[in-house]
């Protein structure tokens, strides 16, 4: 999972990780909120979503940071 609130960074890492071929699924978002929404739904608690092994998040976010995460 890739969580940073500027879109290119997480394209160009989301890019690095696909040329590396270290992933088959990145989740992205851009916000520690969208982010927990995710992990915490049923969806992919139950297995019905991928769930992330790594998770890489920017710790300057608006709002919520990396920190808080």
């Amino acid at each position: 999972m890739l969580i940073d609130h500027d879109k290119h960074s997480n394209l160009i890492h989301k890019n690095i990780i696909d040329e590396g071929d270290y992933s088959n699924y990145i989740i992205k978002k851009d916000s520690v909120m969208s982010a927990l929404t995710y992990l915490l739904s049923s969806a992919s608690l139950n297995g019905n979503l991928p769930y992330p092994d790594v998770i890489f998040i920017d710790e300057n976010l608006p709002g919520l940071s990396g920190w808080d995460f």
